[in-house]
């Protein structure tokens, strides 16, 4: 777990430095971030109502266990069909990525144009964008908070 951690740090850092604007125009989108953002608020209030949990008396405490026990109960099938597809869904995605960075470092003209600084700026500030999204998601996930990445 860790290697794949630190390989995935090495590799952010490298694409930090890297940064080419045919790579990030197909992923940028204002719709999704102005998402990303509502999701961080949303997760704010769950933060809040777990807070209100935790903090409740020993009865109440009873009531959201016995909720927990059922939610488990009625969402378990579901859960792990959609762990399955994810892990399909991720593996076709990791291959096709590898390939596409393969076909676009045999192609000189891209390589030229994506070396002008006025690309270099606007790719930059959007990699910059994912990067405060994937720090974010980092921080929430080692305090053992997973949200949907938008």
């Amino acid at each position: 777990m860790f290697s794949s951690d630190y390989e995935d740090f090495n590799h952010q850092l490298e694409q930090l430095n890297n940064s080419d604007i045919i790579e990030q125009i197909p992923s940028y989108s204002k719709e999704t971030n102005q998402s990303f953002i509502r999701l961080l608020e949303n997760e704010i209030e769950q933060q809040l109502t777990i807070n209100t949990i935790l903090e409740s008396n020993d009865t109440e405490l009873k009531e959201h266990i016995n909720k927990i026990k059922n939610f488990t109960k009625n969402n378990d099938e579901i859960i792990e069909k959609q762990l399955t597809k994810i892990t399909e869904v991720v593996s076709i995605l990791k291959n096709l990525v590898i390939r596409n960075n393969n076909l676009k470092e045999n192609r000189n003209e891209l390589k030229t144009f994506q070396e002008s600084s006025e690309y270099q700026k606007v790719a930059n500030n959007i990699l910059e964008i994912k990067k405060q999204k994937h720090d974010i998601l980092n921080f929430l996930k080692n305090m053992k908070i997973i949200i949907p990445e938008i």
